[in-house]
């Protein structure tokens, strides 16, 4: 069976999105993160998590970047909302 795959935007060390994105990994699912700064997400890539470049604020760059993905769940911890893009 193949693994979950979850995308987590805003996942700046000590919030929410940091928390569910170390919780999912622990789990064994696949988590991709996103932030514009990757400094910001450098910790989770550490610990072996999945990092991208992207800025929610821009429509084209979030819905190019996860067209026909696999996505098993998207949780936007950003204070703004993200397109699903994937099917579910």
């Amino acid at each position: 069976m193949t693994a979950k795959i979850v995308l987590i935007t805003g996942s700046s060390e000590g919030g929410i999105g940091d928390a569910l994105a170390k919780e999912f990994h622990k789990k064994g699912l696949r988590v991709f993160t996103t932030a514009p700064n990757l400094t910001k997400v450098q910790h989770l890539k550490d610990l072996g998590l999945e990092v991208l470049p992207l800025d929610v604020t821009d429509d084209e760059q979030s819905s190019e970047r996860f067209r026909g993905s696999r996505l098993s769940l998207v949780e936007p911890s950003t204070s703004l909302s993200l397109k699903v893009v994937g099917s579910m």
